[in-house]
């Protein structure tokens, strides 16, 4: 179609037919973002006048319900994953919240033993079913944590069982050749079992991120520790997700404060 006949309505087809034809919100939603900056180059070289879809709605990508361990499913879960080949992943992950394509995309050489630090500074992400790596998902994501010493006790055992010692170079967690993981694989072949037999079977690995937060929350650790530590771009993002734990460390501040003055 000549870029002059691009219209709203056609605009609207095009993604009608996306959904018609199975693909998901998110990926609508991607095309859609992707065309709209696209046309408005458009706009901007005068080719076009107006942006079309300026004005069409953008795919609305349904919330799913957040989902939380327990500190006691939390132990539940990890002590499943016992004598695992990839335990110290799933100990990472509830340790530091990171999320799973920056937790597949790290190095040895981003992990400082002595310190008892990890780097984030990188991402695997899946193009058409291949793991590529990227930068971070937003600015903020890049950042150095600090370990939980169960953290780092995990991938200190996680090194030491390698036949060799790994180059910095090398993936910290990695399939059975040493190559980066491939999410579907990940999720068919070791989460799915493993949530089961924790007894949290649809469990999304998303959610040992949730659990982090949540954990840090009950802890009464400051929004903006947790928005660093979860690499959000700013505190507002934190507050706004767990705004629910943050209405509970509201009500215990005002109990505290009760008994101090009450």
């Amino acid at each position: 179609m000549l870029l002059q006949r691009l219209d709203a309505a056609e605009v609207q087809r095009f993604l009608g037919a996306m959904e018609r034809d199975g693909r998901g919100p998110r990926l609508r939603q991607a095309v859609f973002a992707t065309l709209r900056r696209a046309l408005a180059d458009a706009v901007r070289w005068r080719l076009i006048r107006h942006n079309p879809a300026a004005v069409v709605d953008r795919p609305r990508v349904p919330r799913r319900e957040m989902r939380a361990l327990s500190a006691e499913e939390a132990r539940t879960l990890l002590q499943a994953a016992r004598e695992h080949r990839l335990e110290a992943l799933f100990v990472v992950a509830l340790g530091t919240g990171a999320r799973q394509g920056e937790l597949f995309g790290l190095r040895w050489g981003d992990f400082d033993a002595n310190a008892g630090r990890l780097k984030i500074q990188r991402q695997i992400v899946d193009v058409n079913g291949k793991p590529e790596v990227s930068e971070p998902k937003t600015a903020a994501g890049r950042r150095t944590l600090d370990l939980p010493r169960f953290c780092t006790e995990a991938l200190l055992g996680h090194r030491d069982r390698q036949s060799v010692s790994p180059l910095p170079s090398a993936w910290i967690f990695s399939d059975e050749k040493g190559g980066p993981l491939r999410r579907q694989n990940f999720r068919r072949r070791v989460w799915g079992p493993l949530a089961k037999v924790a007894g949290v079977p649809g469990l999304r690995f998303h959610d040992l991120r949730h659990s982090c937060a949540s954990l840090l929350m009950a802890l009464n650790v400051h929004p903006r520790v947790v928005q660093s530590i979860l690499g959000h771009a700013d505190v507002g993002t934190t507050l706004a997700v767990y705004s629910h734990l943050a209405e509970g460390l509201g009500r215990a501040a005002a109990g505290e404060l009760d008994s101090m003055l009450g």
